[in-house]
């Protein structure tokens, strides 16, 4: 269970980090850590608070992100997050 959630909230990061022009191998690096500490769901919540904070801002929607699958708009990024969300969940 831990390994899911680490996942789901590095997810979080890593789609903040693209919405805000990372590269694909900034984000990568992001795989290996821990991002849940010892708090689960605080760790969880602050990662999804500040991409929930990320995809409004201006231009994020139309942008194009550097995805390790390929480069798209964000829209399509906010679409793959809600995805992910409903398989993990």
């Amino acid at each position: 269970m831990r390994a899911l959630v680490n996942h789901v909230t590095g997810g979080c990061k890593r789609y903040t980090m693209l919405l805000r022009g990372a590269s694909v191998a900034e984000t990568q690096t992001m795989r290996a850590l821990d991002h849940v500490g010892g708090d689960a769901p605080g760790s969880f919540r602050a990662a999804a608070d500040e991409m929930m904070a990320a995809f409004p801002e201006p231009g994020a929607l139309s942008c194009t992100v550097h995805h390790p699958a390929g480069d798209r708009p964000g829209l399509v990024l906010a679409g793959m997050r809600v995805v992910e969300f409903a398989v993990h969940g």
